[in-house]
């Protein structure tokens, strides 16, 4: 008995996922680190600065993780059509 082939939206984890959710978290990260941050003041205190480093971090890690995610979608892609 064969079943017909199932074409449904949750039935197939298609790179193009992973390269959505990298540009996603990309452009999220850089708003977090442009929102969070902004402009620099001129004379902050040391917990200001603190505040801008520990955020500064978050954006940045949020940024490294949508490159992450999409150069392996991209990979995961080009490795699927070359077979």
């Amino acid at each position: 008995m064969r079943f017909p082939r199932d074409n449904g939206c949750m039935t197939i984890f298609r790179p193009i996922t992973l390269i959505r959710l990298g540009l996603a978290l990309f452009v999220l990260g850089f708003g977090y680190s442009v929102f969070h941050i902004g402009i620099p003041y001129q004379d902050p205190t040391p917990e200001m600065l603190a505040y801008e480093r520990f955020h500064g971090m978050i954006g940045d890690r949020i940024l490294l993780m949508g490159i992450a995610l999409f150069v392996s979608g991209c990979l995961w892609g080009l490795v699927r059509r070359l077979r």
